[in-house]
């Protein structure tokens, strides 16, 4: 496992610590994480992705949509587009 995939699913993990609280503030929006942090929450997918690369050029940061049954998305998480 890369050290980036390794990132990848310790945000998704924290991410999902943080769920109960997200759905309850901010269902259905988009959640930015860069090492295990949350750093800011978008409206909409695009959003979240412009912010974490310009915030993180090199990658390294996750979105996740604040929903019931999250998905890991996986490498693509951190893949700037």
């Amino acid at each position: 496992m890369t050290d980036q995939e390794t990132e990848v699913n310790r945000n998704y993990e924290a991410f999902r610590g943080m769920l109960p609280e997200l759905m309850e503030a901010s269902p259905g929006k988009w959640a930015l994480l860069h090492h295990q942090q949350l750093i800011r929450v978008f409206d909409t997918s695009e959003e979240a992705v412009a912010a974490g690369e310009s915030k993180y050029p090199g990658g390294g940061f996750s979105i996740q949509e604040i929903t019931a049954h999250p998905l890991s998305l996986g490498w693509f998480s951190s893949v700037p587009i």
